[in-house]
């Protein structure tokens, strides 16, 4: 339960007792620090994109430090799924609502990826994601010579507009891998990517 953090004891552990004390990626709040971005640990010293193995010593949520973190990531993920399923269903759908992408045959976390980066970059210019093209993955029997829809779930209300022309996903001028919007600039980019592929 991450309800109230504050009201949980936690036998009295203290990480720090000011902000100097979260290696400068967080803030102290009732002795415990609470990180920033893409930041872990007691004094928010692991840095997740340059240790994607870390493993904390004690299982987080039985942390304050972790209870602060899941709820943030739970209130924030919350409200990031409800502005994504905005933006996926304009009142209408035509070629100023919508943005269609298309991309080659990849293996599936490639292809998790070019969709992430498609949605991403919807979602940063506030229409909805389309996405064309062919994708097979394992030769299932049942998606033979099909599109993305047949092993991803829609997530817009709009459909394919094949007269609109289509962004080629390995050719984005805007990369994206590495945006949070501003709204979620406390939030790591570990977090956002989670969600989009989510």
């Amino acid at each position: 339960n991450i309800a109230d953090c504050d009201a949980l004891d936690y036998d009295g552990v203290r990480t720090c007792n000011g902000d100097d004390d979260c290696s400068g990626h967080g803030h102290c709040k009732n002795f415990v620090c609470i990180c920033t971005g893409d930041f872990a640990g007691p004094n928010c010293e692991v840095d997740y994109m340059k240790t994607p193995s870390y493993l904390p010593s004690s299982y987080p949520i039985g942390t304050k430090w972790g209870c602060y973190a899941a709820k943030k990531w739970y209130q924030d993920s919350t409200v990031l799924q409800q502005k994504l399923s905005q933006s996926q269903n304009p009142k209408a759908c035509n070629s100023s609502s919508m943005r269609r992408f298309g991309t080659r045959i990849h293996g599936f976390g490639a292809q998790v990826h070019f969709l992430s980066e498609a949605l991403a970059s919807s979602f940063q210019s506030g229409k909805a994601m389309t996405a064309s093209g062919e994708w097979t993955y394992a030769n299932h029997e049942e998606c033979l010579d099909t599109g993305f829809e047949c092993h991803f779930k829609r997530i817009s209300t709009c459909w394919e507009n094949r007269d609109q022309p289509s962004i080629e996903l390995e050719h984005h001028p805007e990369p994206l891998s590495h945006w949070v919007p501003d709204t979620f600039s406390g939030q790591s980019i570990l977090w956002f990517r989670a969600n989009l592929a989510s």
